[in-house]
């Protein structure tokens, strides 16, 4: 048995799982960040009287609970 082989297969697997966690903390960073962003738009909503920019702001918020869900799925 390669014991070298072992253990250079053991360190790239280490390194693909750091890269790994790395991407999966940004992701959640961003959905964390969307969610409250979708919160602050929907108190904007509230609060707005304008019809159009209501309906812009239900837009965005309807987008951004998709990018939600693309990445929860």
């Amino acid at each position: 048995m390669n014991f070298d082989k072992v253990i250079n297969n053991m360190q790239e697997l280490q390194n693909k799982i750091e890269v790994y966690e790395k991407n999966n903390k940004k992701i959640s960073d961003t959905l964390l960040s969307l969610e409250k962003d979708i919160s602050k738009l929907e108190k904007k909503l509230e609060k707005e009287q304008d019809e159009i920019n209501k309906h812009i702001l239900n837009i965005k918020i309807l987008l951004m609970k998709d990018v939600i869900n693309r990445f929860n799925v």
